[in-house]
């Protein structure tokens, strides 16, 4: 039987194994490894040729046999496990081999896939030895989520206050959203806003948006619109709109007509706008 080129390396016990170990000991100790797998036991000669000295970290994880060889026990043990296996397989293949036509194929065949299917059966091994252990502990039971907040309700009253009747599927999404980002948000807060809202625009002449974009853009933070009424400083208005072609026109003509009756023209235009001082 030709030796196996491959055995099971367990990280995690690795790395918990060799925890203090420098990276010139984890070399050394990774190579003494192979070196047994490949020649079995080795003799003193050999640790000291890799390690250089004898080194007690790397020492310790081998015992000494009867013909005073060291071995890593941990690799005997996984050696020998897959070379049972593998002989148990190739006996049965064996079997039918007397017994089917496709015995001959199915030996050469089978045998090239025996060393992968025994590292997979070989862990499903350990995770039922795992479970079996675990298996009288008491495992915590998962908490059960809490159901999603239903906000229908307090949305239909919502909805009956809003002046805007459209996009009412949005408007339920932004709504919930809006109650789930804000977790102290509630109508409470909410209708008392919409209700300024509404006399907001009335008072503006602005119109209703949408009840989504009012949820997602946080208007009930708003606060109340200020109409401000264009300032008239000593007779005339601070500013004044760029005049039409049609505008210029009749001014000159009103000029004229002031000119002509001895009117003065500002006075003309006071009376004419209903302009009052304030300066």
């Amino acid at each position: 039987m030709s030796k196996s080129p491959s055995f099971n390396f367990y990280s995690s016990d690795f790395l918990t194994g060799t925890v203090l170990f420098s990276y010139e000991q984890l070399g050394k100790y990774i190579k003494l490894l192979c070196l047994q797998h490949q020649q079995g036991h080795l003799s003193k000669e050999d640790m000291l040729l890799i390690c250089g000295e004898e080194d007690s970290r790397i020492f310790g994880k081998f015992k000494v046999d009867n013909e005073g060889l060291y071995y890593n026990e941990r690799l005997d043990i996984e050696i020998n496990k897959k070379v049972n296996w593998v002989e148990s397989r190739r006996a049965n293949l064996s079997k039918c081999k007397s017994t089917h036509h496709m015995g001959t194929h199915m030996n050469t065949h089978m045998a090239s896939h025996m060393e992968y299917e025994y590292e997979i059966e070989n862990r499903k091994e350990e995770d039922l030895e795992k479970e079996e252990v675990q298996e009288g502990e008491e495992r915590p039971s998962k908490r059960p989520k809490p159901p999603p907040p239903d906000f229908q309700a307090d949305f239909d009253e919502f909805w009956e206050v809003y002046p805007q009747k459209k996009s009412k599927k949005q408007a339920m999404t932004a709504y919930a959203n809006a109650r789930k980002q804000h977790k102290t948000l509630t109508n409470a807060d909410l209708l008392p806003a919409v209700r300024d809202y509404i006399a907001d625009c009335e008072r503006t002449g602005c119109p209703y948006a949408y009840a989504s974009t009012w949820l997602n853009g946080e208007r009930w933070n708003d606060a109340p619109s200020v109409v401000v009424s264009q300032p008239v400083r000593c007779g005339k208005p601070a500013r004044e709109p760029p005049k039409t072609a049609q505008q210029l026109k009749s001014e000159r003509i009103r000029k004229q007509f002031c000119e002509l009756n001895g009117i003065d023209y500002q006075e003309f235009l006071d009376k004419k706008n209903g302009v009052v001082e304030i300066c």
